[in-house]
């Protein structure tokens, strides 16, 4: 993969584009930069479930943090991940949200 930037000093902003093997611009990935800010500090966070989809699509989560899972649609959801980072299962709900799950690795 290659990645190009344009970083602005003054404002320490960044714009990365990731590409692939093909050379096509890769979606939805992350890029993390380590450094000592409070955005690596744990943090409570949300994925809404609003029209069928998740929003946001991607989360960077520091560890530490909990991530709740609203669910804003008509429909039930069933939130899990089987990740050897993560292993959670929100079983089907609709109005309640469930507790937040903790990252805690």
């Amino acid at each position: 993969m290659l990645a190009s930037s344009l970083f602005n000093a003054t404002a320490y902003a960044a714009q990365i584009t990731i590409h692939n093997a093909e050379g096509l611009p890769l979606e939805n990935a992350v890029v993390e930069v380590y450094y000592d800010t409070e955005a690596n500090q744990p943090q409570e966070q949300n994925i809404y479930q609003r029209d069928a989809a998740f929003h946001p699509r991607v989360l960077t989560v520091p560890t530490g943090s909990y991530v709740a899972f609203p669910n804003q649609d008509t429909t039930r959801l069933h939130v899990y991940s089987f990740s050897p980072a993560k292993t959670f299962d929100l079983n089907l709900y609709l109005q309640e949200t469930p507790k937040p799950v903790h990252f805690d690795q």
